[in-house]
């Protein structure tokens, strides 16, 4: 569904899919039910599978969920 939501900046090819497309396919990923046919679903996945192959997509949330924050302290020069 990440891959899904994010490909929308990045669609590979001409037709960039509409936000009810965009909405529907969520719909069916998230809930199991969708207005759209299966065959458009499943170009919706394709295209958005392609743009998370191209880009890399990395969701954080998704890769870190058991981390609640992260801290960082980041220095020029570096200090003893």
């Amino acid at each position: 569904a990440m891959d899904l939501w994010c490909a929308q900046w990045f669609w590979p090819g001409a037709r960039r899919p509409s936000a009810p497309e965009l909405r529907a396919a969520l719909d069916d990923l998230l809930r199991g039910r969708s207005e759209l046919p299966a065959v458009h679903l499943n170009g919706l996945r394709e295209g958005a599978r392609t743009a998370a192959a191209a880009h890399g997509f990395f969701h954080w949330p998704l890769e870190f969920a058991d981390t609640p924050a992260f801290d960082a302290v980041i220095s020029n020069p570096p200090w003893e």
